[in-house]
């Protein structure tokens, strides 16, 4: 929800722009944005949307309508809101010729959501300009956006509030660590030119240098927008990671199920009970896992293997690598993996051990990115009931409390290979905390906000790391 009283301005803003005198001058600052990048890739302009889809195509014309409001046009230094407020603002309420005022004088920046409120407000600093954070009203961005998220937006100041201007858009960390780098640089250049100036006027040096900053960012949007669509665009290309499991094998769901008569169940269970490499476990029906020799559960390093994308596996409470399950059903016995090549030695482990208390076996197999294309969910074996959402809560928390206490005395690859009670003794490891620690606490909001539960609370590993004054 953006500010109030101006529903019915868009429509009549847009129509403005089309006509004779502005289209042009639209068109050009419509390739100041967009141009050099669709240059860049060798990409037409009127295919954008079809490259980065209609939803993320309208997020960023809007900025670059945001944008149009703001500029002036030689000889005259002629605006379009001006033109539009001097020709047909009599039309207008009063809320939105203040709203288009508003948006003349609007300067876009990059912004780091430190709070949320969902459905009411969000708080947010601004990287580039500095200051405490400030309230936000808008309940849909509230709503959509997590802690830590990087934001390039333009906030507007109206009837006593802060709201967003239209046109947002959200940057991966990393990318806005770039792009405020790249400003941030241009910034001091243009203080340290400045200088002179302070000196000569005796101005201020503090005001001066607001004038400075606002000067330079209210030319900076073309960069904002092509940054952005930059990563977009790299992001749609990249082909997701390569997903193995600890052997190095690529990961396929795999389920063989050998046909079985009821009155084997006793004796199979009795062979099953008696192989060294199947460990009983307490489910019903009777279940086992299926795990490595002590010597192998290292991980296996293959060609194209971890390294080139990511490592999946899992362990039992000994330490020992679980290489799968084993089911004994109504009339069949299920054996299930996570790749091919275990699936065929556990198919021969299960024709060794049983031999013909089972049949022929048949195997089905999932790859991921097909169970991530399925719009149904996976049906549950499972017959118990799902846990009450205060257990579930809890459990998930005792066990990201025991995952994350272990993740203090490990070598993390961001901290420098340091463990971040290491990190913690100098500041320049402790700046590396606080991005560490920032993404984590992102993407666990992220995944919170898409499941509809209370995200984990990392506050206490800033209070342990002694780092908690600088969780802003």
């Amino acid at each position: 929800m953006g500010a109030p009283g101006i529903d019915k301005l868009f429509p009549n803003i847009l129509k403005w722009i089309q006509r004779e005198e502005w289209r042009d001058r639209f068109a050009q600052v419509l390739d100041d944005h967009l141009g050099s990048v669709c240059d860049d890739l060798d990409l037409k302009l009127a295919n954008l949307a079809d490259e980065i889809g209609l939803d993320l195509y309208d997020r960023v014309i809007t900025c670059v309508i945001d944008d149009f409001l703001t500029c002036d046009f030689e000889p005259d230094g002629e605006n379009v809101v001006e033109d539009y407020l001097k020709r047909r603002g009599w039309k207008e309420s009063v809320p939105a010729r203040r709203y288009l005022q508003a948006m003349r004088r609007s300067i876009m920046s990059l912004c780091e959501v430190t709070d949320t409120r969902p459905g009411k407000c969000l708080f947010v600093k601004d990287l580039l300009r500095g200051g405490d954070p400030i309230c936000v009203d808008d309940r849909k961005a509230s709503q959509t956006a997590a802690q830590w998220d990087h934001l390039a937006a333009r906030i507007l100041h109206l009837h006593g509030k802060d709201y967003f201007a239209p046109g947002i858009l959200l940057f991966p960390m990393e990318a806005a660590e770039a792009l405020l780098e790249e400003l941030e640089g241009s910034l001091k250049k243009a203080r340290k030119k400045m200088g002179e100036l302070v000196e000569t006027t005796k101005a201020e040096g503090t005001e001066l240098g607001k004038l400075v900053d606002d000067a330079l960012l209210g030319e900076a949007a073309p960069l904002f927008t092509a940054f952005w669509l930059h990563t977009t665009l790299a992001a749609a290309e990249q082909p997701p990671p390569q997903l193995f499991n600890t052997d190095g094998d690529e990961l396929t769901f795999c389920e063989v199920q050998f046909p079985i008569s009821g009155k084997d169940t006793e004796e199979i269970g009795r062979r099953l009970r008696s192989a060294k490499a199947l460990s009983p476990t307490d489910d019903d029906p009777p279940s086992w896992q299926w795990l490595a020799d002590k010597g192998k559960s290292k991980l296996k390093t293959t060609a194209g293997s971890p390294g080139s994308g990511l490592t999946f596996g899992t362990v039992d409470e000994q330490g020992r690598k679980i290489l799968g399950s084993i089911e004994v059903r109504d009339r069949s016995l299920a054996l299930s993996t996570n790749s091919r090549a275990r699936a065929e030695r556990g198919e021969r482990l299960l024709k060794n051990l049983l031999g013909d208390l089972v049949g022929s076996p048949f195997t089905s197999l999932q790859t991921v990115e097909r169970l991530m294309q399925e719009e149904r969910p996976a049906v549950r074996h499972d017959p118990e009931a799902p846990l009450p959402p205060d257990l579930e809560a809890q459990i998930l928390a005792e066990h990201f409390d025991r995952h994350y206490r272990q993740t203090l005395s490990d070598k993390i690859p961001a901290l420098g290979d340091r463990t971040p009670r290491q990190a913690a003794r100098s500041t320049a490891g402790r700046a590396q905390l606080v991005k560490w620690l920032k993404h984590m606490e992102n993407a666990e909001a992220r995944r919170a906000r898409r499941q509809g539960v209370t995200p984990y609370d990392f506050s206490w590993m800033w209070d342990e790391l002694g780092i908690s004054d600088l969780r802003r």
